[in-house]
């Protein structure tokens, strides 16, 4: 994409939700399950060979420049790992059938452990995004179908499923970077302190960090009340700022008024004498959360345009 002598590059993430989200609906699992076998030219037909064709189209995303996996849930589930309960959710939605709840919990957790791993190993980053309530109006999802507005805010407890996750691929040495994103903001501090529990197991301060405010939080309110979160409770230093959850060129306006906002409150703090008055210190690390950390987050070539506008 080229605007005048802007040059934006996009890259594709790696999201393979339907694997586990759509095991409510087998017809519709089934139907993706079909989609996801042409892509591959693999059979699935147990969870081994599910978990495999994922790895297989994985590596387009790799091959087209991607370098992150995202994750769209409720909650993480709050069980131990279990593949014989995964594999007869496969079993079952493969029949027509419907799996038992601690079935499509162990089939998730399976899922989002093999793209952590594989993840890790590549040192690519998995985003984790939490607590939508999908399609609220069975009224509006009949007459006009899903993602019709109808999603909206949930309350799911989260903090025992998420430590329980991290933790577990903390202890096998398989926890990539990861990013946390909470759409309810009572959940603002949870998540900002469990980012910080997992620091140390990567080179980046931040390997494990609370992302930027998300969906119905993406607003001027939302961003401040992150931002100063973060400050309170984590390391903004070593925050990777805005990010932008969609597809739309219009939509990067978001990172102009997140730059304004965090300016204007590390500008508040300096003026109060909360944190020094330094300009080159304060305009180093605004440049680091707005541009540097991403870029050495996620190993990205910027082009030189770029680097001569951020310094």
């Amino acid at each position: 994409f080229r605007a005048g002598k802007t040059n934006l590059r996009m890259a594709p993430t790696f999201r393979p939700d339907p694997a586990h989200n759509a095991l409510g609906d087998p017809q519709a699992w089934n139907t993706w399950v079909g989609r996801l076998e042409d892509a591959t030219d693999l059979r699935v037909d147990s969870l081994d060979t599910l978990i495999g064709a994922l790895a297989k189209a994985r590596l387009e995303f790799a091959v087209a420049g991607a370098k992150a996996s995202d994750h769209g849930l409720a909650r993480l589930p709050d069980c131990d790992p279990d593949d014989r309960l995964a594999a007869a959710a496969v079993k079952k939605a493969l029949k027509g059938e419907v799996p038992t709840q601690a079935e499509r919990d162990a089939l998730t957790l399976e899922v989002l452990r093999a793209t952590a791993k594989w993840n890790h190993a590549e040192g690519w980053t998995t985003q984790l995004h939490l607590n939508p309530l999908r399609n609220v109006s069975s009224r509006l999802l009949l007459s006009v179908g899903a993602d019709a507005g109808t999603d909206v805010m949930g309350d799911e407890r989260q903090a025992s499923g998420l430590a329980r996750f991290l933790n577990g691929l903390d202890e096998e040495g398989h926890l990539p970077q990861t990013i946390l994103y909470n759409l309810n903001p009572a959940d603002n501090h949870v998540f900002a302190v469990l980012a910080g529990a997992f620091q140390g197991t990567g080179a980046n301060p931040g390997h494990v960090q609370w992302g930027s405010a998300w969906w119905f939080l993406d607003q001027e309110d939302g961003m401040r009340r992150q931002i100063n979160d973060l400050s309170n409770l984590g390391q903004l230093s070593a925050f990777i700022g805005m990010l932008t959850d969609s597809r739309s060129p219009l939509s990067f306006v978001r990172h102009e008024m997140f730059r304004r906002i965090l300016c204007d409150l590390i500008g508040r703090d300096a003026e109060s004498g909360r944190i020094p008055c330094d300009r080159g210190m304060l305009a180093d690390l605004v440049s680091r959360v707005c541009y540097g950390n991403a870029r050495d987050y996620f190993g990205f070539g910027i082009h030189p345009d770029f680097e001569r506008a951020a310094s």
